[in-house]
């Protein structure tokens, strides 16, 4: 993992990098933040969005800080969380209080719905100064978002929101059409790949981000949540839903070759260890056996493999429940997979 860290390409912490919009690194560099978490301010001084707050780490605060200082009298009306993740909504508090510091106007607060999670971020807000913020109604501090929604940014260009689930249940992606942008937040990553709680979700929203990246034309690029800006948007979203797709069919691959070895199946342990052999460390095993386990999941939504649970030996690690687990594939009638 230190290796792959000091390989990525050193980001600005702070980079204007079209007219409309400038990057703010979150300043929490690590092994699944690469360089840190992108949060962006986007839109003319007089009316900026904020799409994401970082972690809370008070070296934050002076980057967002200078950001706002080379506008005019500038103005954040809204801040849009992309997901529930620490590393994007643990700097709201902060960042509000900046906002208010600044003698700026309050803003809304703005995220996709998720019953269980928004109740933590809601609790953030319910710990400032209610003046910092505007809220939704009187029993409702969030606002919350839709997909289609769009926020107005000056006179000609709007801001779209994508509902993107797969990574989180709420996560959202946003288009910008008119400057050829797509803000993926954690769906597609500026390097490597991305991680995800339900891998049917996450190859539908690729397929939805890639189809609305291919209408707008192969000049469109990624702004991510985490790393470099992304040139060929389209393209690198379709080679994410490729590499997904070949990793299934590995995962299928190794259920096929071992239907005659095997009668009670395989775990997903082994499945892992055959597919990826010595081209991980060991570090990373249990990261990758995670990404197996959805996989198995989505095959067994599919239709195609069937599990046979075992709770009675407790998995090395939390969050990983299923890794004791048996999965083999369905055998139809006839005989054939």
């Amino acid at each position: 993992m230190a290796a792959m860290q000091a390989s990525l390409p050193v980001l600005p912490n702070v980079k204007q990098l079209t007219p409309l919009v400038c990057r703010i690194l979150g300043q929490n560099p690590g092994p699944y933040t690469l360089q840190g978490t992108n949060t962006y301010l986007i839109g003319p001084s007089s009316s900026l969005l904020l799409v994401d707050t970082a972690q809370g780490l008070p070296e934050y605060l002076p980057h967002l800080r200078a950001a706002l200082e080379t506008h005019n009298n500038p103005v954040i009306s809204d801040i849009l969380l992309s997901h529930w993740h620490h590393d994007h909504v643990g700097g709201l508090a902060d960042v509000l209080g900046l906002l208010a510091e600044l003698k700026m106007r309050a803003p809304r607060v703005w995220k996709f719905p998720n019953k269980d999670k928004d109740k933590d971020v809601e609790s953030i807000l319910m710990s400032i100064p209610p003046s910092t913020f505007v809220p939704s109604s009187p029993s409702a501090l969030l606002h919350q978002l839709s997909a289609g929604q769009t926020f107005q940014l000056g006179s000609f260009s709007s801001l779209e929101i994508l509902h993107t689930p797969g990574h989180t249940t709420d996560s959202i992606s946003l288009l910008l059409e008119s400057e050829k942008i797509m803000f993926t937040a954690d769906t597609v990553l500026g390097h490597g790949t991305a991680v995800f709680e339900d891998l049917g979700s996450y190859m539908r929203s690729l397929e939805q981000c890639a189809n609305r990246a291919e209408e707008v034309g192969p000049e469109l690029v990624l702004f991510c949540g985490h790393g470099e800006v992304v040139q060929g948007g389209a393209a690198k979203i379709r080679e994410y839903h490729s590499h997904r797709k070949q990793r299934e069919n590995e995962v299928l691959s190794q259920l096929k070759e071992h239907v005659g070895t095997s009668s009670e199946g395989l775990n997903a342990l082994f499945i892992t260890k055959n597919i990826y052999k010595d081209t991980i460390p060991t570090s990373l095993v249990p990261a990758a056996t995670r990404g197996v386990i959805l996989h198995l999941r989505k095959l067994v939504a599919d239709g195609l493999v069937e599990v046979a649970k075992d709770d009675a030996a407790a998995p090395p690690d939390p969050s990983l429940p299923d890794w004791n687990d048996r999965w083999k594939l369905i055998q139809k009638v006839g005989g054939k997979m």
